[in-house]
């Protein structure tokens, strides 16, 4: 998988990288690193199959978002800087050993090379001499210092006249050193292969100050070669101050993963709010549709409703002026009716007069006779006769 480095992922390296840093150290030799990754492949190649790796491929495969699928990359990353850094150690501590035997065997070899000298007699006189080095520090040290420090023994080879029995130098005191020193380093890399082997980090402080306090002590006991010019010493001294930093860096890249793992905690935690919001959005969503659906229905349903009503209403306007008009028809032929009967009421009185207007003109002249001749009791009887 690729680093996104346009996004924050910054490529970390790798165990070449590592292993490259170990050469210009001085540290180990080619030969050396080609031993020690023949030797250490098939248990790199086990790593690199472990439950957690294969569990980040996954995730990051199956990831929604591309801020998930980024943080997933960065603990990859995470994870191959300290595999890379674990296969360095592994490596280192492995040189040491084989260096700290191979010193530890050379010295038993020269020990055993060296014949008794005789034992010189002076006089009385006491000469300055050097006693050997010992560390008050470790008790192994201090109890195989103690038998030889019974023992008079001095730079120069010069003994007292009756207290020196047999001869010695300071490669004895550091033939013990560099014991104690390996058996020290084989104990990290037990406790390291232990620790491997179960898959889980140095976490807890306490560890962590154990092993920072053990450094210590180694560091203190690598200090007693700084007067020496030995090349195998200052190697240890390089290859102990390398554990050192990769001890440090190894504690400074367990925090990261971890705050990595919190950072991931907490995205799961916003993912998982997000898509419970979502979820109710949706859910809100579609009984909103249903809702609008509903009151769509309950609206086609209220305008043929409406649509009923206002037919009903124009036919009961129409029925209503229907009644009005025929009522006033009914008015109108009435009063037809009325006015005809009073028209024939007319035309009969008219006709009446019509035919009494002979009558009447014939009786208005003859009164008008009898008024000028002075008319007598007939005129006035004819009088109120036509009258009636």
């Amino acid at each position: 998988m690729d680093d996104v480095s346009d996004s924050g992922v910054m490529s970390l390296p790798t165990s070449d990288d590592e292993h490259h840093e170990f050469n210009l150290d001085g540290v180990r030799t080619d030969e050396e690193c080609s031993k020690q990754l023949r030797l250490y492949g098939p248990y790199q190649e086990a790593r690199c199959d472990r439950d957690v790796k294969s569990r980040l491929l996954s995730m990051c495969q199956s990831a929604g978002t591309v801020s998930e699928r980024i943080c997933l990359q960065q603990a990859l990353a995470l994870l191959r800087h300290y595999e890379a850094r674990i296969e360095g150690l592994e490596s280192t501590i492995a040189a040491m050993c084989h260096e700290a035997t191979m010193s530890r065997s050379l010295a038993h070899k020269a020990e055993n090379s060296i014949e008794p000298a005789d034992v010189t007699k002076t006089s009385g006189k006491i000469v300055a001499t050097v006693l050997p080095f010992s560390e008050a520090g470790t008790s192994s040290s201090g109890k195989s210092d103690s038998s030889e420090n019974r023992k008079d023994l001095t730079e120069s080879g010069i003994f007292e006249d009756n207290l020196v029995s047999s001869r010695g130098t300071q490669t004895d005191s550091k033939k013990w050193q560099t014991a104690d020193l390996t058996a020290e380093l084989e104990k990290l890399s037990r406790i390291r292969e232990r620790i491997e082997t179960g898959g889980k980090p140095i976490q807890t402080p306490k560890d962590l100050t154990y092993y920072e306090k053990r450094i210590e002590a180694l560091q203190g006991r690598l200090a007693v070669y700084e007067s020496s010019d030995d090349e195998q010493t200052k190697a240890l001294r390089s290859v102990l101050s390398r554990l050192t930093q990769l001890t440090a860096q190894v504690t400074h890249l367990q925090e990261k993963i971890s705050r990595l793992e919190k950072e991931n905690i907490r995205l799961e935690e916003e993912r998982s709010e997000l898509e419970e919001l979502e979820n109710d959005a949706r859910l809100r969503c579609q009984r909103l549709e249903s809702k609008l659906s509903t009151l769509g229905d309950k609206k086609r349903s209220l305008k043929n409703q409406l649509e009923d009503l206002r037919r009903e209403m124009n036919d009961r306007d129409l029925r209503v002026q229907d009644d009005k008009i025929e009522a006033l028809v009914d008015l109108y032929e009435k009063k037809n009716l009325e006015l005809e009967e009073r028209e024939m009421e007319v035309r009969y009185r008219l006709q009446m007069l019509e035919n009494t207007m002979p009558a009447l003109m014939m009786w208005n002249i003859w009164k008008m006779m009898m008024t000028m001749q002075g008319g007598g009791p007939l005129a006035v009887g004819f009088s109120v006769c036509c009258a009636k």
